[in-house]
């Protein structure tokens, strides 16, 4: 039986880890590349971690899967700030915001992926549920106002951006829209047009 479901994750992994490793490969020195390879690699792991969760049976495995999502989703704003600093020629890792930005990100993500953010699965199990911890009110906000931030900073950039940067932020801002719309379709649309469950 075709699992629609399935192909469009593992193209998904695909074609992250594929551009990250092209774009990379055509110049390896520029901080802009190297970003852009980390937050390939970590949508590519992403996907991976939402694929195994898809067609896991056990229930602590989906459950570390489940976590690791979360940890690798909360670093995805950062990646999205640093790239678009990168292109305007500024190194990301020496400004003090951006590296403020960071260290958060990772404790939000080493908490993500211990049980203090999501404590277990209800039961039945096999239905994915999630038992969230108090925690989990800081744990969005602060992900929602990264990723308003990181918005913020591509739109604003946009707007006083010329030439080969406002083209180089539209490529990204556009791969970001149709992997929002990918996931979107996946999670969301599909299951509630009854394509796939």
């Amino acid at each position: 039986m075709f699992d629609l479901t399935f192909y469009i994750l593992v193209f998904t992994i695909f074609s992250y880890v594929t551009v990250g490793f092209i774009v990379i490969a055509n110049n390896p020195r520029t901080a802009a590349n190297r970003i852009l390879l980390s937050f390939s690699l970590l949508a590519g792991l992403w996907a991976l971690a939402i694929l195994i969760i898809y067609v896991n049976d056990n229930p602590a495995i989906t459950l570390f899967w489940i976590r690791a999502s979360h940890a690798l989703g909360v670093l995805a704003p950062w990646h999205i700030l640093a790239l678009i600093s990168s292109l305007y020629g500024e190194d990301p890792l020496h400004d003090k915001k951006l590296r403020t930005a960071l260290a958060v990100s990772i404790i939000m993500a080493c908490i993500a992926v211990s049980p203090y953010l999501i404590i277990g699965l209800e039961e039945p199990a096999d239905e994915n549920r999630l038992i969230y911890s108090n925690f989990t009110y800081l744990f969005i906000v602060f992900l929602f106002g990264m990723i308003v931030n990181a918005l913020w900073q591509v739109f604003g950039r946009l707007k006083r951006s010329r030439g080969r940067i406002r083209i180089q932020i539209n490529y990204f801002f556009t791969g970001l829209l149709i992997s929002a719309l990918l996931i979107s379709a996946v999670n969301l649309i599909l299951p509630i047009i009854g394509i796939i469950s």
